[in-house]
Order: structure tokens, then C-alpha cells, then sequence
């Protein structure tokens, strides 16, 4: 099973294809492992808690361009409803 090995040259061989597996393995991991737990990161800094009540509400963060027309509309619905409340002032 180990007659390779007692050649030295061949031996040295062997030892550096292993060496070289395994450190190319252990690069893959690694680049593997920053490259997941950057998503991660990314993924949990969209989401947020707001606490309300004693009670836990999760958020989820979007682009201001995403809600302008709800924004806007709201906006617009706020300001036709106090301008005709309003009473007039006697004087």
C-alpha cells in the first residue's frame, strides 16, 4: 500500500499533490464561508425591529422610491381633509 513512499522522490511528490489538494481545498472554504456570511450580513441589515407597545414588529427596509406614491396619495388625502374641516374664522 506505502510502496510509493519509499522512493523519496516519488514520496515528495505525493506529499506535495496532497499538501496542494488540501490547501486548495481549504481556500474554497474559505472563500465560500466570506462569501455566505457577506449575504448574511447583507440580508439581516434590510431588516428591522421596531418595538410597539411592549410588542416586536419586524420591518423590512425598502427604497424611498418604492413608497412615493403611497406617501404622496396619503399626502394628498391629509391635506384635502383638514383644508375642508377647517371652519372658517369670524373675523
Amino acid at each position: 500500500m506505502f510502496m510509493q513512499f519509499k522512493n523519496i522522490e516519488s514520496a515528495f511528490k505525493h506529499i506535495r499533490f496532497f499538501s496542494l489538494a488540501f490547501l486548495m481545498g481549504n481556500i474554497a472554504i474559505c472563500c465560500y464561508s466570506i462569501y455566505r456570511s457577506s449575504q448574511v450580513i447583507r440580508s439581516g441589515q434590510q431588516k428591522i425591529y421596531v418595538l410597539l407597545n411592549s410588542k416586536l414588529l419586524d420591518a423590512t427596509a425598502i427604497d424611498r422610491s418604492d413608497s412615493l406614491n403611497v406617501e404622496i396619495s396619503d399626502h394628498v388625502k391629509m391635506f384635502h381633509y383638514y383644508f375642508y374641516s377647517l371652519e372658517p374664522d369670524e373675523e
